[in-house]
């Protein structure tokens, strides 16, 4: 039994070809055709000619004929001994109410002139046309019409006009009249429509043969109508046809068995757009050749639907698959190389060049899918490449509707292979071996993963693949970077033999919570960044370095207990907003930022660090101890802003970074024997701060008790130096005794408006408005003092004795050095063996009239 799939279409369109019979020839002839005229649909696969590239290139040949209508006759025009000779062959002329176009060039000898001649293209404006009077005579019924009337006409879809350009002969065309039906419609029912049987392929040539017509009425085709068609050489009879209704295709799948055809299925699609000259494609099979690719006509590639083609592929037999423009389904059977790299992909407009119409591609055979081959193929929903080993770079990148793919032996996937195919859902490659970079890149509906014997993902393999819950890789040894990165439904993992993994792997994963992989060593940067991971994997107990912002913004994290953590990298845990709770028993070095605005920590254990870097713990608000029995350094900024800070105990530390506890507004007091050094403003604005012990400092940074209000006990037996607003409005501050002190910056005690007693007997220099504002200092001796500021007692209104000690010249920076101070109600005391003493007027010196000068003799 066989099958054969025949095509009709219900047209409301009109003619496009026909070819005659004379009544001494039965053998059907193609319209003749110059090589280079305009070839219609209808040429091909007419007998005669081999193809269509035959049809077009074929010069006239003896025996050509050509049909021609005029006034109530019509005219064979045969070619003989290279002229055209006409016969009295009549024909008619049937059309539907649409009309065609068909124009081709046809030389005769030479001095013969040219004449167009058109047809109506509206039937309902010719005079005594009636309905009942139209007709046609089957190809193969010939003997049924009456012997005056052995006209052939094919059928075909074409556009609007119908005109023949002919050698010039009297006559012109004004009417057709038909007055008696074929016999082979045997009701007479009323031609308004055609229908057209598509050809039927046959034949290693694939020559394409038309197989039948019909007539159907206005709305549909009796039953009892019949059809003829050849199949391998011989004629076959369809009968019963089911009725047909205009504006919709048919497709009738037939079973042959010895006479008998039997319809075993029929499909029906909705015809185009109103008003629109052709249909939506039909569902016609080709099976093909690979080598005959290319020669096939363009003509009838638009009805092929799906396409099976067999044999070798060249590089011209892949250009060729472009030619069906409206293909749905193509299938490579026995093709066993590589399909080449971008062979379905425009380098230079970067666009497909596969018709939209394509949903399925197979090449059952082919063993490497070659790179950008199918890239930006946008209408693909199907493939199945069952051999193919390797898919290269890019080959299915922004196939943005394939949602089904079989490929189970692929070993490797190339760059970007399978990124951005939005409708993925599923993904199984049993054999899978390494998956390159971003191969699966953006697979933003991936909900299901089947790779059990793949040992590599590369950079970004499944990253922005935001429908994946869940993943199990049972043989994946190493990752790279952003391996899973922006996995947003991504919750559990586990891949027990995974050894090493790049940077990003979870990062912003935002649902993940677990993960398993029970011989990793190590948690990279930024490896779980922005996850919902409520605690360290059990399995990570045991690693020995926490990377660069590994929990960054882990915003469930509530406790950390890492027992063989030796570093805890860059902002390892920055903005663990919940995390209550670390112990590093082994810990020996913090980084920067490790666990910056962890507002919720409360409990520190830190036993063995000795390096904490900068802004470690800063804004932790909750903070209330420190403990850092190891520690040696503590770098910038590391507690600044712990608001809770009650406490600091750090018994080796030698080393305090620059606002290393600024802001701590709960500390009371510090106190090191270690301490050597200490940068600007490490304590400022540690407003409750009572008391400083420092013995080992020999240097006051700048501002480092800025603005310490309740400072009253300063122990800084040993420094040396004090730079700009070191004790700036210390408002609690009384006494102060600084015995080593040489020099002072700018403002140094600006503000201590209760400072009463400075001792300060090194002192050689004071700093710009360095008492400015001490409005109860009312004595001070500076027993060395040579070089005052600008403003240094500025507004000290309290001022009543001040006594100098130096021998050599005391020098004053301008006028303003007791500006507003109670100079004129103060005893000045001035070292009798100096020179300063000489300078004195009465009671003037230094531009000052004080209320006394009193020279004295300093105990040595």
């Amino acid at each position: 039994m066989k099958k054969i799939y025949l095509l009709w279409v219900i047209s409301i369109f009109a003619i496009s070809t026909f070819s005659c019979k004379d009544d001494d020839d039965n053998k059907v002839v193609p319209p003749p055709v110059e090589k280079g005229a305009v070839v219609i649909n209808a040429v091909i696969g007419l007998e005669g000619r081999a193809n269509p590239e035959d049809a077009q290139g074929t010069k006239w040949a003896a025996g050509d004929q050509i049909c021609v209508l005029t006034n109530d006759s019509s005219f064979l025009y045969r070619y003989t001994n290279n002229t055209w000779a006409a016969t009295d062959t009549s024909m008619y002329l049937v059309w539907g109410e649409g009309s065609l176009e068909l124009s081709g060039y046809y030389p005769g000898t030479s001095g013969v002139s040219m004449k167009t001649f058109s047809l109506p293209v509206d039937q309902k404006e010719q005079k005594n046309l009636a309905a009942a009077d139209y007709m046609i005579c089957d190809p193969f019924m010939l003997s049924e019409c009456p012997a005056d009337k052995t006209a052939t006409l094919h059928f075909s879809r074409l556009t609007t006009k119908v005109t023949f350009r002919i050698p010039t002969y009297e006559g012109v065309i004004t009417d057709v009249k038909i007055t008696s039906p074929c016999k082979g419609i045997t009701n007479g029912t009323p031609v308004e429509e055609a229908v057209t049987i598509l050809p039927y392929q046959t034949g290693e040539n694939q020559s394409a043969t038309y197989s039948a017509l019909l007539i159907t009425g206005e709305k549909e085709v009796a039953t009892e109508n019949f059809i003829t068609f050849m199949a391998d050489d011989k004629e076959m009879m369809l009968q019963g046809i089911p009725a047909m209704t205009a504006g919709y295709a048919y497709q009738y799948t037939l079973s042959i068995e010895g006479e008998s055809v039997i319809v075993t299925q029929v499909e029906i699609g909705e015809w185009g757009d109103s008003g629109k000259d052709e249909p939506l494609p039909v569902d016609t099979i080709l099976t093909i050749e690979g080598q005959a690719l290319a020669t096939y006509s363009e003509v009838t590639a638009p009805y092929i639907k799906e396409l099976i083609v067999t044999g070798e592929m060249s590089p011209e037999a892949w250009t060729a698959l472009l030619k069906f423009p409206r293909i749905s389904s193509i299938t490579i059977q026995d093709y066993t190389g590589t399909l080449p790299e971008n062979c379905f992909y425009n380098l230079d407009t970067k666009k497909t060049t596969l018709p939209t119409s394509l949903t399925t591609f197979k090449a059952l055979k082919v063993t490497a899918i070659g790179e950008s081959a199918f890239r930006a193929c946008q209408s693909l929903q199907t493939i199945e490449f069952p051999e193919a080993r390797i898919v290269g770079d890019h080959t299915f990148y922004n196939c943005y509707n394939l949602s089904t793919i079989s490929c189970e032996k692929v070993e490797k996937l190339e760059a970007y292979a399978f990124a951005n195919c939005k409708a993925v859902v599923s993904i199984n490659f049993p054999v899978l071996q390494e998956a390159g970079k971003s191969s699966l890149y953006t697979c933003s509906a991936l909900q299901n993963v089947s790779l059990p014997q793949v040992k590599k993902l590369d950079y970004g393999t499944f990253y922005y693949c935001k429908a994946l819950t869940s993943i199990t890789l049972p043989e994946v040894t190493e990752f790279d970077d952003y391996t899973f990165a922006h996995c947003t439904a991504l919750v559990s993992a586990e891949f027990p033999k995974l050894k090493k993994t790049g940077t990003y792997t979870f990062a912003q994963c935002t649902a993940f919570e677990t993960l398993s992989a029970p011989v990793l060593k190590e948690i990279t940067d930024f490896m779980f960044t922005n996850t919902a991971i409520k605690k360290i994997p059990d399995c990570l107990q045991n690693v020995t370095k926490v990377g660069q912002k590994a929990f960054y913004t882990c915003k469930e994290l509530t406790e950390v207990t890492l027992t063989e953590i030796d570093t805890v990298g860059v902002g390892a845990f920055y903005q663990c907003a919940a995390l209550k709770q670390v112990a590093l028993e082994s810990t020996r070095y913090i980084d920067a930022d490790a666990f910056r605005s962890c507002a919720a920590l409360e409990r520190l254990s830190l036993p063995k660090v000795e390096f904490i870097g900068n802004f470690a713990f800063n804004s932790c608000t909750k903070l209330e101890s420190i403990d850092l029995p190891q520690a040696l350094s503590i770098g910038n900024y590391t507690f600044a802003k712990c608001e809770n800070i009650k406490e600091v105990s750090v018994p080796k530390v030698e080393w305090l970074g620059m606002e290393c506890f600024e802001y701590c507004s709960s500390l009371k007091s510090f106190k090191s024997t270690t301490v050597k050094t200490i940068d600007p403003r490490c304590f400022a604005d540690c407003s409750a701060m009572t008391e400083v012990d420092l013995p080992l400092l020999t240097n006051l940074s700048s501002y480092m008790f800025y603005r310490c209000y309740a400072l009253t006990q300063v122990n800084l037996p040993n420094v040396k130096r004090v730079g700009n607003f070191v004790f700036h409005t210390n408002k609690a501050l009384e006494s102060i005794s600084l015995p080593e002190v040489t020099f002072f910056g700018t403002n140094t005690f600006n503000g201590c408006a209760n400072l009463r007693e400075v001792n300060i007997p090194k002192a050689d220099t004071l700093g710009f408005q360095m008492f400015s504002s001490c409005t109860n200092l009312s004595e001070i001796f500076l027993p060395r003092v040579n070089y005052i500021d600008s403003k240094a007692f500025l507004k000290c209104s309290g001022l009543n004795t001040v006594k100098f000690g130096a021998t050599g010249e005391i020098k004053f920076n301008g006028a303003e050095v007791f500006s507003e101070a109670s100079y004129s109600t103060c005893d000045l005391y001035l070292n009798a063996n100096g020179i300063e003493i000489q300078n004195v007027t009465g009671t003037s010196w230094k531009d000052y009239v004080w209320k006394s000068v009193t020279p004295y003799q300093p105990e040595n």
